[in-house]
């Protein structure tokens, strides 16, 4: 598909990826751990891309910890971009 994209918030992305998750990680044993900056600006971007790019982050991390352990979803502004730094305690 022709990407479609629009202003959104990156916080809001991150939270409706979790909310799907979540249920998940807990079976898995994996903490989720939320640091999402209160004041980013948005973003301009696909949401459908962006939502597939947080699934399959988010699934690789769940992943790389079989055993349960910590995954880490932190937003950041910048000068001019915001970060999304996903982290998982898995050993790779």
């Amino acid at each position: 598909m022709p990407q479609q994209k629009r202003k959104g918030h990156l916080n809001q992305a991150v939270e409706e990826c979790l909310s799907f998750l979540e249920s998940r990680c807990a079976k898995e044993g994996i903490e989720v751990v939320r640091l999402l900056s209160p004041d980013l600006p948005e973003v301009f971007a696909d949401p459908i891309q962006l939502n597939q790019v947080l699934v399959n982050m988010i699934i690789n991390a769940i992943q790389a910890m079989p055993g349960g352990g910590k995954l880490t979803v932190q937003t950041l502004p910048g000068k001019d971009h915001v970060s999304l730094i996903v982290e998982d305690t898995g050993p790779g």
